[in-house]
């Protein structure tokens, strides 16, 4: 049978006594999900056609500076066959395979109502199809089951998520969390994460960071610090979707191709043109941002409630090498070569945290 498409993402247990029965997180163009989803009145209820309009205006403002941000849509596929690549982490998905929308049903329906009124030509429209929406995607859940985390989801302020399943994983979970945002943030990958090396050999090397580069930074910017105790990974655990959902906002405002006010520059990994491809300047970042848009509390995490707004002060920090503030840090690396560069040792990190501190007071 011809594949219709590929769904790139870790699949995790929901309960390793049902191993057939797991849960994903993705991305998927509109256009493709249009196509295949479902809604189930034994699992769904009836659409309020009362909010549509106001989707519909919202989605109006997609070319604007900000942009638009849907929560992840969540839904469930009965698979007969379960054709899940490991080693490129990417799960195929037939034509007569349907996702079930267990949540995001007046989302999906906004868009198509929005879509409804522009001719196929508009490029507006070939834009909105083309682009990318988060899927939280269970895997081979029953009617009753669907049902039951309908209600639990619309029943409760805090929406049920991953949280659900990442709590029967034994894996490394910053790992998890590190692929998971590489995965569904097209900023990220932009920015460059190095998969195959564990070291960045600068300055031929240039992507932002490594994957083992990137754990560090997470944890940091979660905890402030770079390695989390058993209650720390428990915590993202237990509050997984909204750290994913907060990491891909954060990673949208520091780079994106679709935002203007994108922090960082292009290609911030060269360092022999900027500072931020240092694991010093990074993860000094993510402590400054730690400080003050994350608090880590028992029972889940506070995120800054302005958050983009916030991220546009760092617009005041010039990541260009030649910038005389950085010259406290950098040393010459491979001198007379020609390969010669500025790099900024470890060691500085907390340094530089003071010094993004005080600048962006």
């Amino acid at each position: 049978m011809k594949q219709f498409l590929k769904l790139k993402g870790t699949v995790l247990p929901i309960d390793e006594r049902q191993p057939t029965k797991g849960l994903m997180t993705t991305q998927i163009k509109v256009k493709n999900l249009l196509k295949i989803y479902l809604i189930d009145s034994e699992v769904n209820r009836d659409i309020n056609i009362n909010r549509i309009p106001k989707i519909e205006k919202y989605i109006d403002t997609f070319e604007s500076n900000l942009g638009i941000y849907f929560p992840a849509i969540m839904c469930n596929i009965q698979l007969k066959e379960f054709n899940y690549d490991e080693e490129n982490s990417a799960l195929t998905i037939y034509p007569n395979e349907k996702l079930v929308i267990i949540d995001g049903q007046h989302r999906i329906t906004g868009l198509e109502r929005y879509l409804s009124t522009m001719k196929e030509s508009d490029i507006r429209k070939v834009k909105i199809l083309d682009s990318m929406l988060t899927l939280q995607l269970y895997i081979n859940l029953d009617k009753a089951e669907q049902r039951e985390l309908f209600t639990s989801i619309n029943s409760n302020a805090k929406k049920v998520s991953m949280s659900l399943t990442t709590s029967y994983d034994s894996r490394d979970i910053l790992n998890i969390l590190a692929k998971d945002i590489l995965s569904i943030s097209e900023s990220l990958q932009s920015l460059g994460v190095e998969t195959n090396k564990s070291r960045l050999a600068r300055p031929k090397n240039k992507n932002l960071t490594s994957m083992t580069r990137l754990k560090t930074f997470l944890s940091l910017l979660l905890f402030g610090k770079p390695t989390l105790s058993n209650s720390n990974e428990q915590l993202i655990k237990e509050n997984y979707d909204s750290v994913l959902n907060f990491l891909e906002r954060l990673f949208y405002n520091l780079y994106s191709d679709l935002n203007s006010n994108s922090i960082f520059p292009r290609e911030p990994g060269n360092v022999k043109k900027y500072v931020l491809g240092h694991e010093a300047v990074l993860n000094a970042l993510a402590i400054y941002l730690n400080r003050k848009i994350v608090v880590a509390q028992n029972d889940g995490f506070l995120f800054h409630h302005d958050l983009d707004d916030f991220l546009e002060t760092l617009t005041l920090i010039d990541w260009s090498v030649e910038d005389s503030s950085w010259k406290p840090f950098l040393q010459v690396a491979q001198r007379g070569q020609s390969t010669e560069f500025k790099t900024i040792d470890l060691k500085f990190q907390d340094a530089i945290a003071e010094y993004l501190t005080d600048v962006l007071s």
